[in-house]
Order: C-alpha cells, then structure tokens, then sequence
C-alpha cells in the first residue's frame, strides 16, 4: 500500500508519533510539531477519510486493523527506533490497538481521553456510563440516518459539554460534516473491539492516561480503567480542559510528553 498520503514528518532525534481523533486531522498536532520538532522526529499520522488523506473502504464489517497495519508500515518504514505514540480520543484507541498488536517497539504511551467505550462493559460498577452512552449513540445514530443537519455536533457537545460544538468556526463545522460517515465507523469499533482489561495487563511501556476535568465524566472513568489495568501506568488531569485539551491546552499537553513518567 501507498503510504504517502497518510503521513507527514518534520525534525530529527526520537520518533514522536501523533494520531488524531475523529472529526479532526494531523493539523490537530500543529502546535506539538512546532513545539517538539527540534528535538524530536514528528510523525502525524492522516487518519483514512480525514482531511486530504483518502478513505479506506472496510465499513462492512469496521476494523480497527484498517489503521493498526497502516500506522505499523508507516512508523517501521520511517525509523527502526522505539517511538512514543501519542494518541487522541478515537487516535487514542487505535494508539492502545496497535500496543497491544505489538507490532512496533513503543517506548511510551500517551494517551488523551482515549474513547474506548467497549472497557466499560468490562467493569463490575460502570453501568450507569454504560447507560448513558448507549442512550446518547441510539439518538445519535437515529439523526445521521435521518440526515439531520449538524448531527455530528452531537458528539462534540457529549463528549466535551454542551455548545461546544456551536462555539466552533463555521469553517471548522462545514470540514466536520463530510467526516460523519468515518465516525459512525470509529463509533462501530469503539464499542466493539475484543480486547479486555487482562490483555491491557500485559503492556509493559511507560504509560500515560491525560484527562481534562471539564470531559464527560465517562472519559475519567475510561482513563481510570485503563490506568489501573496497566502496570506501568499514571492518570494525569489537566485543570479547566474538556475533550479537545489537545488544542485548547496544548503547552500543558506538551509538558506532559515530555516528562519522564
């Protein structure tokens, strides 16, 4: 497979790969490639079906194995170092895929409100989350059927408050829309990838869950399962910070990659 267009890199020294989250692309790593680039090689990843990277025909049935093989040739094509992969929402659940696939050499994790909602239905007291969020994708779904206009607003304002999503520029709502289609396909593997809280305990990468205080409390609860599964792990909450902390708290995002935990 072509892997051009699902790339771009910037800087020299320890690889640093980015994967973005649904209704995004690379440019969401803007600012950390600004930032890092003059110790670090950047990789962003260009999710299939976001931005100018193009779609990958698998919606029937979803695989996150779509992304994980891409990712895979694109980081050992481009470096034969242990990376630190870096993952957002939806990036973060392909991010935790490809650690557990073990087919690259990770030499840490960092992963930010990674939607892993299939982990809840793994946990003996996260019923009420699991509840909410059936509820929220069954109206959910039902408007993009409906082809109700702005329906992916829907999941901006559930994951990170209400009216987030119509406090965002226009130009930023009308690159969205097009996207929908690629998050009912995210949605379809979140909830439904296989893997279990035992096969988390088997990673051994430094690992970090980043969370903001002002997410769906949903995410908080993912974040604690997911740190209290793998060994070598630590929760770290970004004060004032909703879903899109990537973008809105960015100097703090960048801090948190470079410590050493």
């Amino acid at each position: 497979m072509n892997i051009q267009p699902y790339f771009e890199q910037q800087g020299s020294g320890p690889p640093i790969v980015f994967i973005h989250g649904s209704f995004a692309s690379h440019a969401a790593w803007k600012k950390f490639v600004e930032q890092l680039s003059p110790q670090y090689h950047c990789i962003s990843i260009k999710l299939p079906g976001h931005g100018d990277a193009p779609a990958i025909a698998d919606h029937s049935p979803a695989t996150i194995r779509t992304e994980t093989t891409l990712i895979s040739q694109i980081i050992n094509t481009l470096t034969d170092q242990p990376v630190q992969l870096v993952g957002h929402s939806y990036g973060g659940v392909v991010a935790l895929a490809l650690a557990l696939e073990n087919t690259i050499n990770i030499s840490k994790l960092s992963l930010f409100e990674p939607v892993a909602g299939w982990l809840l239905q793994q946990a003996a007291h996260t019923q009420p989350e699991i509840t909410a969020l059936n509820k929220f994708l069954t109206g959910y779904r039902q408007a993009v059927a409906e082809q109700q206009a702005h329906a992916c607003g829907q999941v901006i304002d559930f994951w990170a408050g209400k009216n987030s999503y119509a406090a965002l520029p226009d130009f930023i709502k009308d690159t969205m829309t097009p996207m929908t289609p690629e998050n009912i396909r995210h949605w379809d593997i979140c909830m439904n990838l296989a893997y279990t809280l035992q096969d988390l305990q088997r990673l051994t990468m430094t690992t970090q869950l980043i969370y903001g205080d002002r997410s769906n409390p949903i995410l908080h609860t993912l974040a604690q399962l997911i740190t209290e599964a793998i060994p070598n792990s630590q929760l770290q909450c970004i004060a004032g910070a909703s879903h899109f902390l990537v973008n809105s708290h960015s100097d703090a995002c960048i801090a948190l990659l470079q410590t050493n935990t």
